[in-house]
């Protein structure tokens, strides 16, 4: 009987062992090895998902570095006469001035592309109005369709029954703009552009002599800031040295016995006959216009009366100035075209310049227009301008050339229809 109970403790003990280790064995298993069970997850609901970082404010760019503009030359600057009394001479006016070798001849068709430049004109707020010396057979539509946002004052000479015209068709240009500057002197705009009637012009400092170019491109700020501007870079015609006055001058005959002290004298004669030139005449006029300063030895400033002015430049004399300069205009015994040119070259002089007004080129196509990536020399710059063959332009113009040839010429402002 004991061996009995014996055996049965044996079994016993055998029987619990087992029982320990199948318990205990997943238990180790699980603590040694992790929870992996698939009711046992490790993500998280998507409540639970702690947020993310707030990231840093950007760091905002520094601004471009702001081009440099040259400051303005401290000499002076003027403009030339083709416009209409206006009419358009089929020959081009010859210079004295010495002017480059490589401008003075042009191919037959100049370029029709200009080089561009990344440089833009510096944005303003200021009031510009564009001013246009008109005949009634012209076309100004181009003025308002490409300067939109400007004011226009477009004056036709030959027709007293336009709202805008003049007293008497006499000077050319001349007398357009002095009648601009009598009538609006109280009510003018920042900056007053003064132009002639065709968008292509000879003597129009562009590529394709194209002035919508130039106009859309101008810096007003900068003709604000330095009160005239010449809207003619290229020194051909006009610098560095066009009139000399003293030298220049054909001196008028004596006054006969009864001659009215209060007119101009007679005028001179040349002893060959022809017609007599504005550098003959220029002293004499000059005395007569600018009576209280002294005639300049020399005048040189760049063609063809087309120039921008500030409000405060004009202001600069009084509106009777203006008043005496159209009457000059209106009652010189000198031909309608040279009165016209003497007043070209003394623009200038009225606005606050120096008798000599010959900007480097590069200043001044950088200052005006923005392009102030030009190679260029003193007096032009390449790409820019080229001495046409002939002052009229050739019908088809800028399609086609001075020699009918076709240019492979895109408007670069085609209108939106």
């Amino acid at each position: 009987m004991a061996v009995a109970i014996r055996q049965n403790s044996r079994s016993f003990g055998l029987f619990a062992a087992l029982i320990f280790l199948s318990v205990a064995c997943p238990l180790f298993y699980r603590l040694y090895w992790g929870w992996e069970d698939d009711e046992v997850g490790t993500s998280l609901s998507p409540q639970e998902v702690p947020p993310a970082p707030a990231l840093a404010p950007p760091v905002p760019e520094a601004p471009a570095a702001e081009k440099h503009i040259p400051e303005p030359s401290k000499s002076s600057a003027l403009s030339s006469s083709s416009s209409s009394s206006l009419q358009v001479s089929e020959t081009l006016p010859a210079t004295t001035s010495a002017a480059p070798a490589a401008s003075s001849a042009a191919p037959a068709t100049p370029s029709p592309s200009s080089p561009q430049s990344s440089s833009t004109p510096v944005p303003s707020q200021l009031s510009v109005e564009i001013v246009v010396a008109s005949t009634k057979r012209e076309n100004t539509s181009w003025v308002h369709e490409y300067l939109p946002d400007w004011s226009h004052k477009v004056y036709v000479v030959d027709d007293p029954n336009h709202p805008l015209t003049v007293p008497l068709n006499k000077g050319r240009e001349a007398m357009v703009f002095l009648t601009y500057l009598i009538d609006y002197y109280d009510r003018l705009p920042d900056v007053a552009v003064f132009m002639h009637a065709g968008r292509y012009q000879w003597h129009n400092d562009d590529p394709n002599y194209d002035a919508v170019p130039t106009l859309r491109r101008l810096n007003a700020t900068y003709v604000r800031d330095v009160g005239y501007a010449n809207l003619r870079c290229v020194w051909l015609i006009g610098c560095p040295a066009e009139l000399h006055p003293y030298e220049d001058e054909l001196a008028p005959p004596p006054r006969p016995p009864g001659y009215p002290a209060d007119k101009p004298p007679p005028l001179p004669v040349r002893p060959d006959g022809k017609p007599l030139t504005t550098h003959q005449i220029f002293r004499q006029a000059f005395s007569e216009l600018l009576p209280e300063r002294e005639v300049p030895r020399v005048v040189a400033v760049s063609c063809c009366s087309q120039f921008a002015v500030s409000r405060e430049a004009v202001h600069q004399r009084p509106r009777g100035d203006y008043v005496r300069f159209r009457q000059w205009l209106i009652s010189t015994h000198y031909a309608d075209d040279l009165s016209g040119r003497v007043l070209e070259y003394i623009w200038h002089i009225i606005f606050g310049r120096e008798a000599v007004h010959c900007p480097k080129a590069e200043d001044c196509y950088c200052n005006l227009w923005g392009l102030c990536d030009l190679k260029c020399t003193q007096d032009q710059c390449e790409g820019r301008y080229k001495f046409p063959p002939s002052a009229a332009m050739p019908k088809g113009w800028p399609r086609i050339g001075f020699e009918g040839e076709e240019r492979n010429y895109t408007e670069p402002f085609p209108l939106t229809p």
